[in-house]
């Protein structure tokens, strides 16, 4: 076999598997183009703190956890926070609500939607999410090796959220 010297490496690599993070064009243009780019962990988080800023503008009393089991209080309220950016792989508007804990100590989940260039906030309080769980509409989520936690996932929109329980807080364009 003979040796082949290869020039460029460009010209033989996809450009986009070289990228900083795997692009959405969905997203292009978007004021969360960088967010939807980001890792899970680093994205959850940041969604988190741009709930917050947005509820503190609101006039909402925002303040910090006295646990673990919740993200945020409020308006006295102890508030699990969820935020999502549409799933990739499907064509309808579809949202992965992940690590729902219906044993925690909160007293509703916020579900945040972010769409290219629209953000959908709901709230659901703690005893409609058990609902979903004992319906089994929220799904058990598999958690590593050891397993058998009372961890769940769902995946929907804002309708599919609002024919569960949940209630508009905020729509921003």
């Amino acid at each position: 076999m003979e040796f082949i010297r290869i020039m460029r490496i460009e010209d033989f690599i996809d450009s986009t598997l070289l990228d900083e993070g795997v692009a959405d064009v969905r997203y292009g243009g978007s004021p969360f183009e960088e967010l939807k780019k980001l890792p899970p962990k680093q994205k959850g988080k940041r969604m988190e703190l741009i709930v917050k800023c947005i509820f503190d503008k609101l006039g909402f009393l925002v303040e910090k956890p006295i646990s673990s089991d919740h993200d945020a209080i409020v308006a006295h309220k102890f508030c699990e926070l969820k935020g999502s950016t549409m799933v990739s792989t499907l064509t309808k508007p579809t949202f992965s609500f992940l690590q729902i804990r219906p044993l925690q100590d909160y007293d509703k989940i916020i579900f945040s939607m972010f769409y290219p260039h629209q953000l959908i906030i709901m709230e659901m309080s703690k005893e409609d999410v058990i609902l979903c769980v004992n319906d089994n509409v929220f799904k058990k989520q598999h958690e590593g090796k050891n397993g058998g936690g009372d961890t769940y996932c769902y995946y929907g929109n804002e309708k599919t959220l609002e024919s569960l329980g949940a209630s508009h807080i905020v729509t921003l364009d």
